[in-house]
């Protein structure tokens, strides 16, 4: 996809440092992107970062105990539809 609105990263233990760091910088890059998800599937958390009017990203950090809510796509998926398929 040339254009993405939303960038979705399953974070493992190995990737999550260069997923959070080097390569969401690069993603920021990308004009049209409007959210950057990184979902972790140990902790079952999930953080959305969006893009602002100002250019800066900021972390939806309250809005993770609802799920996984992207406002540039108008989609919403609990944290139980999310993570539904790992096993305990």
């Amino acid at each position: 996809m040339r254009h993405p609105r939303v960038i979705i990263e399953i974070l493992s233990p190995t990737t999550a440092a260069f997923d959070r760091g080097d390569k969401f910088a690069a993603y920021r890059q990308i004009e049209s992107l409007q959210e950057y998800v990184l979902v972790d599937p140990d902790t079952q958390h999930i953080d959305v970062y969006r893009r602002m009017p100002e250019n800066d990203w900021l972390l939806a950090a309250s809005e993770a105990s609802y799920g996984l809510r992207l406002k540039s796509l108008d989609f919403h998926a609990t944290l139980a539809e999310v993570f539904e398929d790992l096993e305990a």
